[in-house]
């Protein structure tokens, strides 16, 4: 979906996008997806599996915005280091 919105630059870009996704989305996908699922009022009508997924869905946008912003940071200010 990240590649949607704004196209890598590099193939780097693409895995370093795509490998954060999948490590955010096994990680924060249950968590995510139970905080959700209370927030609607939605938990007692989902499966277990229908829960992960919505927190795969929900947070790995999130992540890839946080590698954005870091990405961005590194190179303006790793730039000043040299």
């Amino acid at each position: 979906m990240s590649l949607v919105y704004l196209l890598p630059k590099s193939r780097r870009e693409a895995a370093s996008r795509f490998f954060t996704g999948l490590a955010c989305g096994t990680i924060f996908g249950g968590p995510t997806g139970i905080w959700i699922a209370e927030r609607l009022a939605l938990a007692d009508r989902l499966s277990a599996s229908e829960v992960v997924l919505s927190g795969v869905g929900g947070g790995r946008p999130l992540c890839l915005v946080g590698l954005g912003i870091l990405s961005r940071l590194a190179g303006r200010y790793g730039a000043r280091g040299r």
